[in-house]
């Protein structure tokens, strides 16, 4: 991380002591960030190690994501990162497990919570749910916890963090290089989050 910071013309880089703290008060600012937090995922989703996360009670999240970062198609949905204890006041799973700890299941919003979370709900009133525990999930399980005790909405927008026709990306250099050329907010790491200039 601090070399692909240092001698990077363009940013600036903000120390945090409680980085997830910080990284929430951003969130419900509006802003949206990119999370990159220890190793990467394999396999076809970001689980919460390299993620753009937004705020999902924004009525322009969708939108806004799709044309200033992701740069793709307006229709295209994103996905709710709930934590596992709340998953079934938010969502439908009739008579299955609420537990989707890969994003692989599409289930419908609760009705009356749609309205508290536009931006993850797809055309189709579903969404295609990650849920989060302390023991798979880690830092972003906490982040997760401290935006519900700041805002009492259990989840986060969490979308690949990476452009249309790019990979995810991989190295903090591959972060940072996405940050200066989307319409991202910061780049949240382990002890610092990093800004354009």
């Amino acid at each position: 991380i601090s070399a692909a910071i240092d001698g990077k013309p363009n940013i600036r880089v903000a120390h945090s002591s409680d980085v997830i703290a910080d990284a929430v008060e951003l969130l419900c600012d509006g802003k949206i960030i990119g999370w990159f937090d220890g190793g990467s995922e394999l396999g076809p989703r970001a689980l919460g190690q390299r993620s753009i996360l937004c705020d999902p009670r924004r009525p322009d999240g969708k939108e806004t994501l799709n044309r200033r970062v992701k740069m793709r198609e307006a229709f295209r949905p994103f996905a709710p990162a709930v934590l596992l204890e709340e998953a079934k006041n938010w969502f439908e799973f009739g008579d299955t497990t609420p537990e989707s700890p890969f994003m692989l299941r599409v289930v419908a919003v609760n009705d009356e919570r749609k309205d508290q979370v536009p931006a993850i709900v797809h055309v189709d009133g579903t969404g295609r749910v990650q849920t989060l525990t302390r023991e798979n999930n880690g830092r972003f399980y906490e982040l997760v916890k401290k935006f519900d005790e700041k805002t009492g909405v259990p989840m986060l927008l969490n979308t690949s963090f990476n452009r249309m026709g790019q990979p995810i990306i991989e190295t903090p250099a591959d972060a940072i290089e996405c940050l200066l050329n989307t319409g991202l907010d910061c780049c949240v790491f382990e002890d610092r989050i990093v800004f354009k200039a």
